[in-house]
C-alpha cells in the first residue's frame, strides 16, 4: 500500500466501499435465507430452549440491527464528508 496523495476521487471511492460493506453486513445479518437453517437449531440447542423462542428473539433483534447499521452509516458518511472537504480545501490552496 502506498502513501500517495488523497484526492476527492479516492475519498469518494473509500466512502462507497465503506457504505457497501455496511450494507452487505446488514443484508447478511437480516436475511434468514442467507443464514444456514441449522444455525438457529444449534442456537436453540446451545441455549437449551425451543426453536420458536430463538426465532422470536431474532425477530426482536432485527430492528436493533437496522438501527445500529444506520447509525454506523451516519458515522462513516460524516467522517468521509469531513475528509472530502478537507481534501477539497487543501487542493484549492
Amino acid at each position: 500500500m502506498t502513501l500517495g496523495r488523497k484526492t476527492q476521487l479516492t475519498v469518494a471511492i473509500t466512502t462507497a466501499n465503506s457504505l457497501l460493506q455496511i450494507l452487505l453486513l446488514q443484508v447478511i445479518l437480516t436475511t434468514k435465507a442467507i443464514i444456514n437453517p441449522e444455525f438457529f437449531a444449534k442456537l436453540a440447542d446451545i441455549f437449551e430452549t425451543d426453536l420458536s423462542t430463538v426465532m422470536s428473539n431474532y425477530e426482536l433483534a432485527l430492528p436493533a440491527i437496522h438501527a445500529t447499521m444506520l447509525f454506523v452509516c451516519v458515522i462513516v458518511l460524516t467522517a468521509q464528508l469531513i475528509e472530502f472537504f478537507e481534501v477539497r480545501k487543501l487542493s484549492r490552496a
